[in-house]
Parts: structure tokens; C-alpha cells; sequence
């Protein structure tokens, strides 16, 4: 029931009477305009914490609605020939096939697609309120008590790409360097030995979270010995501020482009050549193993679009060195949110020791206020006298040793969360000092405070995922012992198949490969099987969920997927399916001008174009055989929740 009236009315009405609206500051959501596109990019990898809410974030729930294909197969013509229309323009169909949707959008305003998700009450916060919980691993269902209400969707399956190319990659690396090696007269032995070296640095490689972030004692990596110091931030935030500044530079010119395959956006070198160097060694970093794994890069330039998007948010007329110190801020954040692979922060602000200070401030401060009003102290010795009543109230003090353990436990000593709690506890002491002069009215001091920590609260953002970090059941996956042994069985199969086909007088390259490749497909089956078995339950798209903006992302389904289409395990024909490829884009409705009725689209509903790109299920169409089975339509989105997070 809860589905199937998203569509047809505002999202409050389809909230069941135990869901209250879980946002009960949702007005406040009018009070920030929707940013542009160039903010909204730059916002999403600057990693600061200065911004408001992002105006998209929450839970969004709909359904696709599928009205055009194109062409696979040609028809008999009045010449009676076949004819063939173009197979990239896709053509009306006479029925419409329709689709749920679910997409989420976290703080930083990044988009994923979910196969499914629980929306879990953990408690009722003040004012009927409820806190929500958002759970797309199922294997953290046994962890959350309650009952949950889970949305989910058939139409949307993918596995783990990257664990399946990791065995992939081993069983293609053992063919050629076995086929290769029979050229040179080795014998079985010898190609055995050679297979295991080759696949060595494989196997070594697939573990890119040792690569990007090590923290054990003499262990090099990414981030502990080649990334940014402090000063080096710096540097790099006060040439972004004064290249702004003077007019040499826009916002926009720091984005770097994908294309590129590397990162110079500075007209010279701030920090001497050694910003150059470092971003070789994200490119390196990138290109040293089959993951691809872009965080190095990805982590550079997070640094100077934070400093970049600190300056476009700060007043243009302000003096170089204000825009310099919001930039600097903004950059050691970004550098800290590159070190934070674990999301600690995200963690934190998510959590209840900080969440609860919404409810927990407000009451001491008003009290401490007017206690110390009554005293006849000045303002500023009221809000001292207030901020210091604040850190002897025990949900304040639990926030605040939560915020330093997570300080002393990170790389660098990240200091975001301490700040994000004093920046409460400072506004929240400033809006009792101010508003008790006014009025010392308990109830008056006390909204005024609520409304100064809700703010301050509303406008911590989230920091942004790297979209290459692994997922948790990748790095396990490649750093069993299974997998260890996978690379051992495809070096000896691959040696042993093919010094016997070349000794049975296959010479041709192609023969031997496939024939090699065939085997060590089927030796590494159960490796193959693991792997495509593999939970993910999001995938991360590129661009923005908001009115105008356009969406971007592919999703793959392995052949040996449990839900792939073509695969029947007890039919000796379809032992295994076929690999599938769909690339989906969404593009944004901009809402229609001085349209009463659409008033709450952007923030409650909001709808597009849908367009579809399989490749897998059919052979490739067009001239070039470039071209995949294409479908399009329409979707509409409504906002389920506010919900930031997912799984925490």
C-alpha cells in the first residue's frame, strides 16, 4: 500500500499513521534554493561540512514507465526485402511496460540505485518525529531489531563487477603467458613457473585498499607517504583562493575533466612540481592493477574543488584573505575525508551521540541563559557561562568524547567531528545570549536556541564516497585463501593445457588460446561462482537528482549471477549465462514556471526522461556492431524519507 499510492499523491499522505513525517523541520528545506549544477558537482567532491542540507537527499521511491525500443530485427518490406529501421532511434510500442525504481541521496548529494531497502524505526525522536534507519545489506538484518518495511525491486540485479573480473583477470593472464611462454621451447615446468610469476602481481594488486591506505608500521601507500602534508594544503588552498580572487580562474576551470586521465589545473605548479609528481602517482596508483582504482586521484582533486567551492560560497567582495582561510578550511577537510575510508565521520553525524544534541541543548541553554541574564552579566559572559553549563550535560559530554576518540583514531587527527559539535555548542550558547536579552521567556529562549541548533545541525554535510573505493565483500573476497588458490589452480591448468595441445600439434595461436581459456574457465568455475555471487546492493551514479540535472550509471550482471536470464544450472546447455551490460541515464524535468500544482516538485516529487542501453541479451546492432537493445520512457520519483545514510 505504501508503493502504490507514491504516484498518485503528495508522499505525507502515503506515510502510514507510525510514520509521521520524519523531517519535522521540513520548511526549512524552502529556505535553501536549489544549487547550481557547477556547485552541486563541486559540493559533491569537496568533502567540507560548511554547506546547507543537500536539497536532494533522502530516499526516493517511483516507477519507470517504458514506451519506446528500438528495432532488433528487420521485417519483410512492400519489395518484399528485409528493411531494417536505424537501431539507435528507439520507436513507440503499442503497450507500456513499467519499472519500480528506487534511488538514494546521501548528504554529499551522491546518487545510488538500490535493488532493495528496510526502512527501520530505531526510535521516536520530540515532536512525533520518527528515526529512521535505511538498510540495503540483508546481512545486517539480524543486527536491527524491530520491524521494517522493505521496498524492493525484480527489475533492477547486479552483481559485483569487480570481483568477477578479479578471477577473470586470472584466468586471462594465465592464457596468454602460458601460450606465450610455448614460443620460446619451455617446458611444462618452466611455463608453470612462469604462469605463477605473472599472476603474482596480480594477486598482489587486487587488495587496492593496502595500496591507496595502509596503516601498518614501514608499509608504504597512497596516502601515508605520498599525499598532501598540512602546508601543502594550504599552499594549494590559497592559490585556489587568489587565482579566484584576481579572475585568472573560475570555480569551474579546477573540475577536472574524466577524459583527461590526469589532473593540472593550475596555471603553475603550487607546491613546486610536487603537485605534478603526486598526481602521477594517482595515475600509478590507478593503472597499477585490473581495479582501476581512481581515490588517489579522486582524493587530489577533492582538495582543491573544496577550496574552489569555499570561495564561490564566500561573498565576492569580501578581502582575498577571507576567501583564503574558508579555502583552507575547506581543503583540510577534503584532505581528512581522504583518509577516512571507513566513513568514521559520516559515522558520527549519522549517529545518535551527535543527533540527540538536537533535543539534548536547547533546554540547559535556555535554563543557563536566563539563570545568568538574571545575574545582570553582559551577552558575551552569558553565552561563555552558557556554552560551559552545555559540557556538563552528559549527552553533550558523550558527543563530544565520541568526536575526539574518532579524532585520535583517524590518520591525521581529523578534527571534523570535534567541530561539528562545538559549532553547536557555540551557535547555541550565541542564540541564548542573544535572544535572552530580548526576552528572558523560557519558552522564547528555547525555541530561539532549538531553531539555532537545528540549523547548525541541518548544515554538517555529509563527506562524499570515492565512487572506486571496494566494497567490504570485495577486499574479503581477494584476500582469502580461496582466492590465493584460484590463481595456483589457473597457473597450473594453463600451463598443463597448453603444453599438451602443443604437443598434440595445435600451433595456431587462436586454437591454443581458446582451448587454454577453456580449461582454466572451467578449473576456476567454483572461483568464478563465489564471485558472481557476491552481494551488492548499491551501485553509485554519476551527477545529480534534482530538478534540471541528469543521472548516469552502469550496472552489470556476471554470467554465472544466480538471477542471470540465460543461466539453468540442471540444463547441461545453460550451465552458464551470459554476461549483461545496462547502461542507464536519467535526465531531470525542470519544473514548469508559475505552475500552482506542481509546488512541491523538487522536493517531494520529481520526474524525467528514462533511457536504456542492454548489451548481453542480444547480439550488438548497427553498422559497427556498436549498438545495444535501447529503450526509453518517463520516471517519476517521490521522497520517502530524509535519511542521508544508508546502513548506519
Amino acid at each position: 500500500p505504501l508503493i502504490s499510492c507514491l504516484n498518485l499523491r503528495p508522499i505525507q499522505a502515503c506515510l502510514p499513521p507510525r510514520f509521521p513525517h520524519p523531517f519535522p523541520s521540513m520548511p526549512a528545506m524552502f529556505r535553501f534554493s536549489l544549487p547550481s549544477r557547477l556547485a552541486s558537482v563541486m559540493a559533491l567532491l569537496s568533502g567540507t561540512t560548511s554547506w546547507a542540507a543537500h536539497p536532494s537527499q533522502g530516499l526516493w521511491v517511483g516507477e519507470v514507465s517504458l514506451n519506446a525500443v528500438n528495432e532488433a530485427t528487420g521485417a519483410v518490406g512492400d519489395s518484399n526485402t528485409y528493411e531494417f529501421r536505424d537501431p539507435k532511434v528507439p520507436t513507440p510500442t503499442s503497450d507500456t511496460a513499467f519499472l519500480r525504481l528506487i534511488l538514494h541521496v546521501n548528504g554529499a548529494g551522491q546518487v545510488s540505485l538500490l535493488k532493495s531497502v528496510a526502512i527501520v524505526e530505531r526510535s521516536v525522536l520530540s515532536g512525533g518525529a520518527t528515526d529512521l534507519l535505511l538498510i540495503t545489506d540483508p546481512s545486517l538484518y539480524p543486527q536491527v531489531p524491530g520491524i521494517a518495511k522493505r521496498i524492493a525491486t525484480a527489475f533492477y540485479d547486479f552483481g559485483n563487477q569487480q570481483a568477477v573480473t578479479a578471477v577473470q583477470t586470472l584466468i586471462d593472464s594465465a592464457t596468454s603467458t602460458a601460450v606465450a611462454g610455448l614460443a620460446t621451447g619451455k617446458t611444462q615446468t618452466q611455463l608453470e613457473a612462469e604462469v605463477q610469476a605473472a599472476l603474482l602481481p596480480v594477486v598482489n594488486g587486487a587488495d587496492v585498499n593496502a595500496a591507496y591506505l595502509n596503516r601498518t608500521t614501514g608499509t608504504a601507500s597512497f596516502i601515508t607517504t605520498h599525499f598532501f602534508d598540512e602546508a601543502a594544503v594550504r599552499t594549494i588552498a590559497n592559490e585556489v583562493a587568489r587565482l579566484i580572487h584576481v579572475g585568472t580562474k573560475r570555480p569551474a576551470d579546477f573540475i577536472p575533466s574524466p577524459a583527461s586521465g590526469t589532473y593540472l589545473p593550475f596555471p603553475a605548479d603550487p607546491l613546486n612540481g610536487n603537485f605534478a609528481t603526486l598526481v602521477q602517482r594517482a595515475v600509478s596508483l590507478q593503472d597499477a592493477s585490473f581495479y582501476k582504482d581512481t581515490r588517489g586521484l579522486d582524493a587530489i582533486s577533492g582538495v582543491v574543488l573544496a577550496a574552489a567551492s569555499a570561495v564561490e560560497a564566500t561573498d565576492a567582495t569580501a578581502p582575498l584573505a577571507t576567501k583564503q582561510a574558508n579555502a583552507r578550511s575547506a581543503a583540510e577537510a577534503a584532505r581528512h575525508n581522504a583518509a577516512d575510508v571507513t566513513q568514521a565521520y559520516n559515522r558520527f553525524i549519522a549517529g545518535s551521540a551527535f543527533e540527540g544534541l538536537r533535543t539534548a541543548v536547547p533546554g540547559p541553554a535556555a535554563a543557563a541563559a536566563i539563570a545568568e541574564h538574571g545575574r545582570g552579566r553582559p551577552k558575551t559572559e552569558i553565552a561563555g557561562a552558557v556554552r560551559l553549563a552545555l559540557l556538563d550535560q552528559a549527552p553533550v559530554a558523550a558527543a563530544l568524547t565520541a568526536a575526539v576518540t574518532l579524532k585520535s583514531a583517524s590518520l591525521w587527527g581529523d578534527p571534523r567531528a570535534e567541530s561539528a559539535v562545538n559549532r553547536i555548542l557555540d551557535r547555541a550558547a550565541d542564540a541564548a545570549a542573544a535572544q535572552v536579552i530580548l526576552s528572558s521567556a523560557a519558552p522564547a529562549v528555547t525555541a530561539a536556541v532549538t531553531a539555532a541548533v537545528a540549523d547548525a545541525m541541518d548544515s554538517t554535510r555529509a563527506a562524499p564516497v570515492f565512487p572506486s573505493a571496494p566494497s567490504a565483500d570485495y577486499t574479503g573476497f581477494v584476500k582469502a585463501s580461496d582466492y590465493q588458490a584460484a590463481a595456483t589452480t589457473a597457473a597450473k591448468t594453463a600451463a598443463a593445457e597448453a603444453f599438451f595441445q602443443w604437443k598434440a600439434g595445435v600451433t595456431g595461436n587462436a586454437e591454443l588460446t581458446f582451448l587454454t581459456q577453456r580449461a582454466v574457465n572451467r578449473a576456476l568455475t567454483a572461483a568464478r561462482n563465489r564471485a558472481a555471487a557476491l552481494p551488492q546492493s548499491s551501485i553509485l551514479f554519476s551527477g545529480s537528482l534534482q530538478a534540471g540535472g541528469a543521472l548516469n550509471g552502469t550496472i552489470h550482471l556476471p554470467a554465472l549471477a544466480p538471477t542471470n536470464p540465460f543461466l539453468h544450472r540442471r540444463h547441461p546447455d545453460h550451465t552458464e549465462g551470459f554476461p549483461i551490460t545496462r547502461r542507464i541515464s536519467l535526465t531531470v524535468d525542470a519544473p514548469p514556471p508559475g505552475d500552482s500544482g506542481l509546488a512541491g516538485y523538487g522536493v517531494s516529487r520529481i520526474s524525467g526522461t528514462y533511457a536504456e542501453e542492454l548489451f548481453g541479451l542480444h547480439k550488438p546492432l548497427g553498422s559497427n556492431q556498436d549498438v545495444g537493445l535501447r529503450t526509453q520512457g518517463t520516471f517519476t520519483l517521490n521522497r520517502l524519507t530524509f535519511v542521508d545514510t544508508l546502513n548506519f
